[in-house]
């Protein structure tokens, strides 16, 4: 092969967008249309990085970029779990082959990162395993995990039920809770706010951003709002993201201190879910508040990584500066 890689001008987004739509590893996330919207919310540019072979786009990421004291960056994106590389199909049955091929794209990738960027974090798929190309470049590879639910079928669902759930879901039955579809946004809002705040943490959003986000997500086909009330009081709400098959638990909120409306919330929306979908997918189980209570509901534990490279310093000071203070802020 004869690998190039190259940042696609604007022209060349719709042949990105396919080439996702075709790729083993390709999301929603990762096309243009869920960028734009982020990029609107969040007032940050992307750029899509592709290696092309052929004239053919075989590989890419599509990465939010800043500029920092004058460095060139590629940090994460609230919204968008999957930065990561994106892979076509193997052309190629042996698995030899695969793996070659998969390192010289991946190192290529690696490769034009270094020259563009001082600093970047990758955030992969939990379909791409090995990242021994970019670790062979330097890179810190670390694990983060997620829990996704099989929801092909409601019975076997059901059965990867804790005891704990089943407990919680016979009371909530009992509870007069009602569960609601719909399209405004204002109440999860400030839902999401009581969250953190229960926690004593800053939220990851702010409102005003928030808000922007969701008066454009909510007229996506793919995002659906779901409340759960008791009698007319709102205790909790859940956003999620159908990509088919795949559902994504992309954002959720509740003054629900016991969590017995959160836990008959997420069970209705797997039951609402179950046999037109495949996979539930919680996206993301690393904090160890929240591990648990997505643990209940009977997923597999799945990971990708987080890719980084080790910038020089004083670019690697001022970095860990700049984790300081956002852990600072999030716990005041």
């Amino acid at each position: 092969m004869t690998l190039s890689v190259k940042t696609l001008s604007e022209t060349e987004y719709p042949l990105w967008n396919e080439f996702v739509r075709k790729s083993p590893q390709g999301t929603f996330f990762n096309t243009t249309e869920w960028a734009n919207l982020l990029s609107f919310s969040f007032d940050r540019d992307y750029r899509i990085i592709a290696v092309i072979n052929n004239d053919e786009i075989i590989s890419g990421c599509l990465v939010f970029v800043q500029q920092k004291f004058g460095y060139n960056l590629i940090t994460p994106q609230a919204i968008y779990p999957f930065n990561g590389p994106v892979l076509t199909s193997p052309a190629d049955a042996k698995i030899q082959k695969v793996t070659a091929v998969q390192h010289e794209v991946l190192s290529a990738i690696a490769g034009f990162l270094r020259q563009q960027y001082h600093y970047w974090i990758l955030d992969t798929t939990y379909h791409l395993q090995d990242v021994r190309a970019f670790q062979w470049a330097g890179c810190s590879c670390e694990p983060v995990y997620s829990y996704q639910v099989n929801i092909s079928d409601w019975e076997t669902c059901l059965a990867g039920l804790s005891q704990s759930v089943r407990k919680k879901v016979r009371q909530a039955e009992q509870s007069q809770f009602r569960i609601e579809k719909t399209i405004y946004s204002s109440s999860f809002i400030d839902l999401y706010q009581k969250s953190y705040q229960r926690h004593g943490l800053t939220p990851l959003i702010k409102s005003q951003t928030l808000e922007k986000f969701l008066d454009m997500a909510m007229k996506l086909d793919q995002v659906t709002l779901y409340y759960l009330y008791r009698s007319e009081v709102c205790l909790a709400g859940r956003i999620v993201l159908t990509d088919t098959p795949m559902v994504y638990d992309l954002l959720a909120g509740s003054d629900d201190p016991d969590g017995l409306g959160s836990s008959y919330l997420v069970y209705n929306i797997l039951k609402d879910s179950a046999g037109i979908n495949q996979i539930f997918d919680f996206l993301g189980a690393d904090h160890p508040q929240i591990e648990k209570f997505k643990r209940s509901f009977g997923g597999t534990l799945v990971h990708g990584f987080r890719l980084t490279n080790k910038p020089a310093f004083p670019l690697s000071w001022l970095i860990k500066l700049r984790t300081r203070q956002l852990i600072r802020d999030r716990i005041k």
